[in-house]
């Protein structure tokens, strides 16, 4: 669960190499990404988000990008991609990035998870069902591996 209090210090764990971020989460409605994740290839099934990961590793150092963002999910049924049944979507939401992060992301992914499996989607309010996909600071890419402990990605 993720409450918009989920900051903690932005320093090393000396032991572990282990990183604590200051998590961008704002009260709001925000644009998302929705992936239909029951149809996408099957080579990235169980392993989807490092796509997202690398996408995201390419566009910092392609655009300089030294500020903190948080690339946010969340998993929910859908019927938005009018399949015959309501299936599993996630909704990739990043907070703290230019609006050309979010296009990027959404082409990056639609080349690799088949067009018609990924869209553009609704304004989805912040809330505590949402989880890290990763977190951007110090023009690095973190993911959780523990609760509130990230290594780089």
């Amino acid at each position: 669960m993720v409450q918009c209090e989920r900051v903690t210090s932005n320093e090393y764990d000396e032991d572990r190499e282990n990183f604590y971020p200051e998590l961008v989460a704002k009260k709001g409605s925000f644009p998302s990404i929705e992936i239909d994740i029951n149809h996408i290839p099957e080579k990235y099934q169980g392993d989807w988000t490092q796509v997202i990961i690398k996408a995201t590793k390419k566009w910092i150092k392609n655009n300089s990008f030294s500020k903190k963002g948080t690339i946010w999910m969340w998993t929910t049924n859908s019927v938005n991609f009018h399949r015959n049944a309501p299936n599993f979507t996630e909704f990739i939401i990043p907070l703290g990035f230019p609006k050309n992060f979010l296009m990027f992301l959404n082409t990056n992914l639609k080349k690799n998870f088949v067009n018609r499996n990924v869209r553009l989607s609704d304004y989805v309010k912040f809330s505590d069902e949402w989880m890290t996909l990763c977190h951007v600071e110090n023009s690095k890419v973190w993911k959780e591996v523990e609760t509130y402990t990230y290594e780089e990605a």
